[in-house]
This record gives structure tokens, sequence and C-alpha cells, in this order.
């Protein structure tokens, strides 16, 4: 794995990203529309 640049992304249950993290700190939301899209 690499150290640093790693970032998750989160995704609502359509598949739009709504958010990501990097590890090693909290989530950090992108957007968010309560319809999925």
């Amino acid at each position: 794995m690499l150290e640093g640049r790693t970032e998750y992304y989160v995704k609502d249950s359509l598949g739009s990203v709504i958010g990501r993290s990097t590890g090693s700190g909290p989530l950090q939301r992108l957007h968010y529309t309560p319809y999925g899209g």
C-alpha cells in the first residue's frame, strides 16, 4: 500500500461519490444529494 496519497472514495447506493478519505483522517464530504444523483 502507498503511504500518504491513498484516497478512499465513499459512494452512495447508486454509485455517486459522496465523499473521500485519505485513510488517516476523517471523511471529507465532496458533495451529497439526497436522491443520490
